[in-house]
């Protein structure tokens, strides 16, 4: 039970990184065409 509980918590968490990630990548695309300009 216990191990389901955290593993369930684990996805949650990466499920919740997973945007944030994707987020950061694009601002930092974004700055990288800035710089291109």
């Amino acid at each position: 039970m216990v191990i389901l509980i955290r593993r369930r918590r684990k996805c949650i968490f990466l499920l919740l990184q997973c945007p944030c990630y994707i987020l950061i990548n694009l601002s930092n695309v974004n700055e990288h065409e800035k710089t291109k300009k």
